[in-house]
């Protein structure tokens, strides 16, 4: 007998995709039956369906929408009483709130919640951050796990929202190293990269927290000292064309390549001779973590679980967040010292290896599921395994 499990995210193009493209196919279809449920989002369904894993389409909201919510919560609720699943497993805040509630409402023997990422930004008021605390406090309440992908969220959870701590586990992201290990970089001409160029660049969904304006801000100045250098952004999402009219204002558009959303990051990463990551709040950034794989040196800013993944001077450089200031010193100090940016690559590919991979992330959430379960009294049992 199987353990049934239903995996819920919200609308997702970033590390949270990632994460459960990364989970699902490596975790033991002897043991977990496993299904999703999830907006219509065409690449994470076509991706799942080629995986063989069943996904049922359920309108969950980005953003909070009462009446949305509402309704994804009603689906929900069908869909477990009907495929009377024995986990629900939430990632993500918003998910996390309609999948718990419909989890809780129909009873489910285990549910376990993944954070991805912190929901405090600064641009939030006093007020803001008192509300999210006891709403994930009171859905904390009716939860079995809260996993957590860094030790800085795992603090938010007992300390902001008083989450019982033997209730927090940190499982930290993991990739899979090899496909961005000594693989084959783009050509830079299909991109319009001209050769010779430095090239500073990041991966991400283009949403407030994750700063890229910042970047912007940061290219501009460095482009004072280097007119040639080059800014490749990868990914897309709600702020995209606010994005593109920045570069246009700060003149970059010579200097400036939005590829949009890239399934090939492993191809492009290579050709960035410094990586950024400015984000304004961050759980633990998957790209951190492929940018090291792939040797990459990384500037990022001090914040949420960055630390915890880039060491400073170490394996890149830490600075302030919200600081353009600061990131194009950081850049430029770089890309003028080849020796210390390739110290600092090598360092980093060697630290992910020996920390972040996939299997090792997959086999955590493996023994948690069979230990919650074990916790609430129901068990695995292998097939064609007699009980007594």
């Amino acid at each position: 007998m199987s353990i049934k499990v239903l995996q819920v995210i919200r609308p997702s193009a970033g590390g949270m995709k990632q994460h459960l493209l990364t989970l699902l196919p490596r975790l033991d279809r002897g043991k977990f039956e496993l299904e999703v449920a999830c907006p219509p989002e065409q690449g994470l369904v076509a991706e799942l369906t080629r995986l063989s894993i069943p996904v049922h389409i359920i309108p969950i909201a980005d953003r909070l929408k009462p009446v949305a919510d509402f309704v994804a919560t009603a689906r929900l609720v069908r869909l477990i009483l009907k495929r009377r699943y024995q986990i629900v497993h939430t990632h993500g805040a918003k998910a996390g709130l309609v999948g718990r509630v419909a989890a809780r409402l129909c009873q489910v023997p285990v549910i376990i919640a993944t954070v991805h990422n912190s929901v405090y930004y600064e641009d939030r008021s006093r007020t803001q951050h008192k509300v999210l605390a006891f709403a994930h406090y009171m859905l904390g309440r009716g939860t079995d796990l809260l996993v957590v992908v860094s030790d800085a969220l795992r603090f938010e959870a007992i300390y902001k929202e008083g989450i019982e701590p033997e209730k927090v586990k940190v499982i930290r992201n993991g990739i899979d190293l090899q496909r961005f290990r000594g693989n084959q970089p783009l050509d830079r001409k299909e991109l319009g990269l001209p050769e010779g160029s430095p090239v500073i660049g990041t991966v991400a969904r283009f949403a407030s927290q994750k700063g890229v304006s910042y970047l912007l801000e940061a290219a501009a100045i460095i482009k004072q000292n280097i007119p040639d250098v080059m800014v490749l952004i990868v990914g897309d999402g709600p702020l995209r064309f606010e994005l593109e009219q920045l570069a246009a204002r700060l003149e970059l558009a010579e200097n400036c390549v939005f590829t949009g959303f890239r399934e090939d990051v492993h191809r492009l990463i290579p050709l960035i001779d410094v990586f950024v990551i400015p984000s304004v709040s961050e759980g633990a950034s998957i790209c951190a973590m492929e940018a090291l794989a792939c040797g990459r040196p990384v500037v990022a800013t001090d914040v949420g679980g960055l630390p915890e993944v880039i060491r400073h001077e170490q394996t890149g450089i830490l600075v302030p967040p919200g600081d353009a200031d600061a990131i194009a010193q950081a850049v430029q100090r770089l890309l003028l010292e080849p020796g210390e940016c390739a110290a600092l690559g090598a360092r980093g590919s060697e630290m992910v290896l020996g920390q972040y991979d996939a299997c090792t992330m997959v086999a955590d959430i493996s023994r948690a599921y069979e230990e919650v379960l074990a916790g609430k009294g129901v068990y695995y049992r292998p097939a064609g395994v007699a009980v007594d």
